[in-house]
């Protein structure tokens, strides 16, 4: 079975990068890659018959930090996603468009980003515990996503809506302390 990180290298050597704000959308691009989606292009406004790519394009650090993602599964899912934030910590969002479920993640590049092997474009270097960062990556973008768009309208009601203090045909079970009653007030 190949590493986690197989691949993540050669995007590196392809995409080299400058700065840990552009550290980040690479890992973050190739995270979502990893799991199903592929890259449409930038903004927020989409096309038709517009085709995916595991590649970033040519001049994608030029960007206004917005990209649009597709699922490689039928029916297709349509993703924006967008980077925000000065270059110490980076707010990343990526809306279902259909759905209109936004799932974020905060980066702190101070943190999770080596500055001074950025010119080595060696992943394992760059982030020094890069990894767990995949790993958050996905939780909190994809699986919170995952989670979030599955759980629409597919919510069923519980036994009993009012809670188990509540007695068909009668008024609530509810014990009254007069002590921590706030309508009770006795005169002294």
């Amino acid at each position: 079975m190949a590493a986690p990180d197989f691949g993540l290298e050669a995007l590196y050597r392809l995409h080299p990068v400058n700065s840990k704000t552009n550290a980040v959308i690479v890992l973050v691009h190739f995270v979502l890659t990893k799991n199903g989606l592929l890259h449409v292009g930038r903004g927020i406004y989409w096309e038709n018959d517009e085709i995916g790519s595991e590649m970033l394009p040519a001049d994608w650090e030029q960007s206004d930090r917005e990209y649009r993602y597709v699922s490689r599964a039928d029916p297709k899912k349509r993703f924006i996603l967008t980077f925000s934030g000065p270059e110490t910590v980076l707010l990343v969002r990526m809306v279902h468009v259909k759905q209109k479920v936004t799932t974020s993640i905060c980066v702190d590049t101070e943190k999770h980003v080596d500055g001074t092997q950025l010119a080595s474009n060696t992943p394992r270097l760059i982030f020094p515990k890069l990894f767990d960062l995949m790993a958050q990556i996905s939780n909190e973008l994809l699986d919170e996503h995952q989670a979030a768009t599955c759980s629409i309208g597919t919510s069923a009601p519980s036994s009993n809506p009012r809670g188990p203090s509540y007695e068909p045909g009668g008024p609530p079970n509810i014990s009254r302390n007069p002590d921590i009653n706030p309508l009770f007030h006795e005169e002294v």
